[in-house]
């Protein structure tokens, strides 16, 4: 159909997949280094690199995360999980949403969207998880189960009931001196924040 120029239709679709995956990058390593801030998640993920600040340590957490999922399986896998995850966690803001807005109607909101479209979200995000499960049930599924329950394991006693260990610590001294990190640019952006 496009003759001797058919080999852009490709190129377009090659770039929008590597743009694709370099602000997911951006994106998820930045939710890590948030998570860590507010505490929940290890505060080593929360540090910043000096010179670029960048939450270098959340980038390298989330790309050995990557790995060993893609080692696990293959890249299918890793699109898998984090298809599923995604949709569960769209799915889990919609609903979020609309129990806030019948639980808490009282609270000030700066947006105020109509009621329709979290609706309609959590329909979609349903039918997302759902669907693939039961057209082809596989053992991967399972997996991610299995992660958001470890996952919960982690937040139960070291978010909700705040555990922590003393010896920390040093350890967290020593990989901020290899990352180049620093804290302060972190601890003062959140109390300018709250």
């Amino acid at each position: 159909m496009l003759g001797p120029v058919s080999w852009i239709m490709p190129l377009f679709v090659a770039t929008s997949a590597f743009g694709t995956a370099n602000a997911i990058c951006f994106a998820i390593s930045r939710v890590t280094h948030v998570a860590a801030r507010e505490r929940q998640l290890p505060t080593l993920l929360s540090f910043l690199h000096v010179r670029h600040s960048t939450p270098s340590p959340a980038v390298i957490l989330n790309g050995l995360l990557c790995f060993v999922i893609t080692f696990i399986g293959n890249i299918r896998t890793l699109m898998d999980f984090m298809s599923v995850l995604n949709w569960l966690i769209f799915g889990a803001a919609a609903v979020a949403l609309l129990v806030m807005r019948w639980t808490r109607s009282d609270l000030k909101r700066p947006i105020k969207i109509p009621i329709f479209i979290p609706v309609i979200v959590a329909a979609i995000a349903a039918y997302l998880l759902i669907a693939p499960i039961v057209e082809d049930p596989d053992v991967y599924y399972l997996y991610v189960l299995l992660f958001l329950l470890v996952g919960f394991l982690f937040y139960i006693p070291f978010v909700y009931f705040k555990v922590t260990f003393a010896f920390i610590g040093k350890e967290i001294s020593i990989v901020r001196r290899l990352l180049s990190s620093n804290t302060a640019v972190m601890h003062n952006a959140a109390a300018i924040c709250r």
